[in-house]
């Protein structure tokens, strides 16, 4: 249950977000 909470709470999705957008500028510069 606390993982479904944190997983929902804004600053994890901010947090995910920004990996994901990290992520991509990486594959764009291989």
């Amino acid at each position: 249950m606390s993982r479904n909470y944190k997983f929902h709470n804004p600053e994890g999705l901010y947090f995910i977000s920004f990996a994901v957008v990290a992520w991509l500028k990486d594959l764009d510069l291989k």
